[in-house]
């Protein structure tokens, strides 16, 4: 880790909890409204490069007393009391997707990630037949991932072969690039899965859950008042891009003493070099719910039994 003189212990990506307590029945009223928070953030676009929409819902659900800011990278920032210790309660705004890099002049739409990597090797598989929504300028666009035909594929490729992000076709119901065109599709439109939320009983499902269950835990934390020191908590744009937000807004407002991370376990920032050149000093990622935040603000420090 590299040595701060400024600070008494180098900052680290504190290892705590599991993200359960926005996902599971709990009879309380704070439990309710984070429920039906999570499920409103679930019903928001934001792939990488267009999560304005996501950051005002959570803006939206911060008190006028915090003072939330944008930076100039489009990043989220609350920054609460002063003093030792400095701590950061980071989550990411974007989600996995892709962007438009080609339209055909039969009217398919080909893809590319919206990002540095996929999150699963099977990623861009788990699209095959699925419905997608294409964000163009006049809204979203419906279309569907189409399955190569099984017939003639088995005499070109293996049975084991695993679909990538370039066998991947995109139907609008278009038959021509200029009936796409007319439909406000361009070049480098975002393009998600659409898979809306749902509920079952008392839980909520949804894609990338994990992500957006982390900035509903940060924007609940984001209301208290810790104890002592000085909080940023830090809603970070670009996370499918190696971190580009969490990483200039750590060189910028750091060094802190302990940073602690809500949401999935891909794409972690220690994997990061933007992050690793930050001199944040990265131990290890985590996922956390509104509870362990909390307790992390009383007490100074997490409670791993969560």
């Amino acid at each position: 880790m590299t040595d701060e003189p400024r600070r008494r212990r180098s900052a680290a990506f504190h290892p705590i909890g599991l993200l359960a307590l926005l996902l599971v029945h709990n009879p309380s009223a704070a439990a309710a409204q984070q429920h039906g928070s999570l499920f409103d953030l679930l019903n928001i676009d934001g792939v990488a490069g267009h999560e304005a929409a996501v950051r005002e819902a959570v803006r939206a659900q911060l008190p006028s007393w915090a003072k939330p800011r944008v930076d100039e990278l489009g990043n989220l920032v609350v920054t609460i009391g002063s003093g030792s210790p400095h701590t950061a309660f980071v989550a990411a705004l974007d989600e996995p997707g892709y962007v438009v890099s080609r339209i055909t002049d039969d009217g398919y739409l080909r893809l590319h990630r919206a990002g540095n990597a996929a999150t699963h090797p099977l990623w861009d598989q788990f699209h095959e037949g699925q419905q997608v929504r294409v964000l163009g300028a006049r809204g979203g666009v419906p279309g569907v991932v189409a399955i190569a035909n099984a017939h003639f594929a088995r005499q070109h490729r293996g049975d084991t072969a695993v679909t990538g992000v370039d066998q991947l076709w995109v139907d609008v119901g278009a038959r021509s690039r200029a009936e796409v065109e007319r439909r406000g599709v361009a070049l480098l439109d975002p393009v998600r899965r659409d898979h809306p939320p749902w509920h079952y009983g008392t839980f909520v499902a949804g894609a990338d859950v994990s992500g957006r269950a982390g900035c509903a835990a940060v924007a609940a934390a984001a209301r208290e008042t810790p104890a002592t020191g000085e909080t940023v908590y830090l809603l970070s744009v670009q996370r499918a891009t190696g971190w580009a937000g969490l990483a200039a807004a750590l060189a910028r407002l750091g060094p802190f003493d302990q940073v602690v991370v809500a949401g999935p376990a891909e794409l972690p920032p220690e994997s990061s070099p933007r992050v690793a050149s930050s001199g944040a000093g990265l131990a290890a990622v985590a996922a956390v719910g509104p509870a362990v935040l909390r307790r992390v603000l009383r007490a100074g420090s997490p409670d791993e039994s969560d």
